[in-house]
């Protein structure tokens, strides 16, 4: 005896299971996410009169686990895709410094959340009037082919 169901499931994939005689046979399909070549991060700013959420696409390493690195430049931060080797490297906290002239130093702190989320704060310099980040389109959105997010503080409330 044979026979043969079709399942769509919740998440999107297919489930196909076959019975031939008394043996089960159960054939799955992934999610579209995970055959996909890029996956996406939500970041969610805080530590800002009102937090930001942003969203950054990676392509998916061929080992290894796609991360997010903070630098900064003279004046933005740049998040950008970066790969770690292990669920341990993933999880520390990535974070970065800029100097606000003569106000000192602020910095921007992201640590990874369960499903494909980073938490970041960012902590203006003191006495600065630059309380918030802003969002600032580059001309070259991309370096080396990695998505980056340019965020650059900012006095004006959003």
């Amino acid at each position: 005896m044979i026979g043969t169901s079709i399942a769509k499931l919740v998440a999107g994939s297919t489930f196909c299971a076959a019975t031939v005689g008394g043996t089960y046979v159960a054939l799955g399909s992934s999610s579209p996410e995970e055959n996909s070549k890029t996956q996406s991060f939500e970041i969610k700013v805080t530590g800002i009169s009102t937090p930001q959420t942003y969203t950054i696409s990676c392509e998916k390493p061929t080992a290894g686990f796609a991360s997010l690195s903070v630098k900064s430049s003279y004046e933005d931060y740049k998040l950008k895709c970066s790969e770690v080797n292990s669920e341990q490297e993933l999880k520390k906290e990535v974070k970065d410094e800029m100097t606000d002239g003569d106000k000192g130093k602020s910095s921007l702190s992201c640590t990874y959340k369960a499903s494909k989320r980073y938490e970041c704060t960012f902590t203006p310099a003191p006495n600065s009037i630059n309380k918030t980040l802003k969002q600032v389109k580059q001309a070259t959105p991309t370096e080396d082919g990695k998505s980056i997010l340019f965020l650059r503080p900012d006095d004006k409330l959003t």
